[in-house]
């Protein structure tokens, strides 16, 4: 009769919900390639599952397609432990980390991805534009520092529909280091 008893009202509880969901595991952590991160030091993130990004936005989907046939992402991804023993791993296909082309809404001016200021003459936002998304995903243990190093390669003129013709070399003017450190 006790077992009747128990199993009833908790069956109840499961089925409105008054114990509340199971634990589950948070997302990834996603740093932004040109955020704050390229500072010195980098920044601080919770250790487990981080995600680096950065985008490639265009004003027109042709644009788009032209950049993903036409970069070469080449890169390193620099590990020091919390016992300070450090490995470099060098990032092979890092052409293969971009997303496919979809159509991207930029509702803010900081959604903006670009080390250059939003300008007024690209267009009154919300702008529908185009992107392709870069993410890299690691590991992050506490203590453990990770700087990924890019540089982002294009061998014909290329444009983005907002700034004149990129040309051929590096997008970036250099490899861009970010540095993140798991707490």
């Amino acid at each position: 009769m006790k077992r009747v008893l128990v199993a009833v009202p908790l069956a109840v509880m499961l089925a409105l919900g008054w114990l509340g969901e199971p634990a589950r595991a948070a997302g990834p952590t996603t740093v932004y390639f040109f955020g704050s991160c390229t500072a010195p030091g980098g920044i601080t993130v919770p250790a487990g599952p981080v995600v680096f990004q950065w985008r490639w936005i265009v004003a027109h989907r042709g644009e788009v397609y032209a950049y993903l046939h036409d970069t070469t992402v080449t890169g390193t991804l620099t590990t020091t432990t919390a016992g300070g023993e450090t490995t470099t791993t060098a990032i092979s296909n890092g052409d293969s980390y971009f997303s496919a082309p979809r159509p991207y809404v930029l509702t803010s001016t900081s959604q903006w991805p670009y080390p250059y200021p939003w300008d007024k003459h690209y267009g009154a936002l919300p702008l529908d534009t185009w992107a392709t998304f870069w993410t890299y995903p690691v590991t992050l243990s506490a203590g453990e520092q990770v700087t990924l190093s890019l540089n982002d390669f294009i061998a014909h003129p290329t444009v983005d529909g907002f700034l004149p013709v990129y040309q051929p070399g590096s997008v970036f003017g250099s490899t861009i280091s970010c540095t993140i450190t798991g707490n």
